[in-house]
Parts: C-alpha cells; structure tokens; sequence
C-alpha cells in the first residue's frame, strides 16, 4: 500500500492505494473527512461557478473550430458564386453549339474577355466552371459524355442560357 497525496485529494486525509489492484483505501472514520472535503471542494465550485478544467478549455476551443470552419466555407461558397458572376462577361452576342463524337463545342462572341464561364448538362448536379479560349472573335469549350438531343446550360455570369445539343457534323 502506497500513501497518495496530491490535485484532488485533501492534505489531511491519509488515503492509500493498492499498487497491485489500484483500489483507493481510506483507514478508520477518515473517509467521513474525505466526504466533508469533497462537499467543501462543490460547494465552492458551485458558488463561484467553476466547472471542471477541461470544459473551461475545451468548450471555447471547439466551438472557435466549428465557427473559424462554417466562416471558410461560407467565404469559400461567396467566393465561388462572385468568381461566376463577376469574371464572366454577360455581353454575349452569339452562341453555337457544335456537336462530335461525344462532344459538344460551345463557342461564342463576347463583346470582352469571357473570363470564367460555368456550364451544367442535365445530368450534373452541380456547375462546372471552364475557362473558354479565345480564337480570333470566338470564344469555345468543350463538354464531354453528352448525347444529340441533350440540354445543356451556359451561365455567361449573371446570363444562363439553355441550349440543345443538335445533330453530329
């Protein structure tokens, strides 16, 4: 048996430990003691209203970490939407789908710099965004995996137009 002292435990309460099985003893009427300095031990944390350590600690860490990550998402979703919407040109003066083996080009003439353009066939859940090239007054993409027949969506920033993916060439 090894006399334990220490954090929780009171000063004068002798109270020992098996270094075998780990089971706490307390000799005689001591534990009666060690009842009364625990009741002490709550009854103060209870008026000053401290809790324990860890959720001092613990419940602002993680709730910074749940607001620092729904703020990034939010900024990164904003970010997103903005990149559509402000890169693109929403002059769009003439659009043409081209159909080949899968494919359709979509090309078009902007009265500017295209920038970013997103796309969405039926199938797609979610937007793509493409950055179209320029060749001489026409700006063209690509979009694989599509069938004649098919619609297709071109966002041009704030402009979305529905196309129908025609007849192969």
């Amino acid at each position: 048996m090894v006399e334990s002292s220490g954090g929780e435990l009171p000063p004068d309460v002798p109270v020992w430990q098996c270094g075998k099985c780990k089971w706490w003893w307390v000799p005689g009427d001591n534990v009666f003691d060690l009842k009364h300095a625990f009741e002490v031990k709550r009854e103060y944390n209870q008026r000053w209203r401290k809790g324990s350590p860890i959720t001092g600690f613990a419940l602002p860490v993680v709730l910074t970490m749940i607001l620092t990550i729904g703020l990034g998402m939010a900024v990164m979703s904003v970010r997103d939407r903005t990149l559509i919407q402000t890169q693109a040109e929403s002059n769009i003066e003439q659009v043409v789908v081209i159909y080949s083996n899968g494919k359709a080009e979509v090309r078009f003439i902007s009265k500017g710099d295209p920038g970013v353009v997103a796309y969405k066939r039926q199938t797609d859940t979610e937007w793509i965004q493409v950055s179209p090239v320029k060749i001489a007054e026409w700006s063209r993409f690509e979009v694989d995996g599509v069938t004649p027949g098919e619609k297709i969506w071109v966002s041009f920033g704030v402009e979305i137009r529905q196309m129908t993916v025609g007849k192969e060439l």
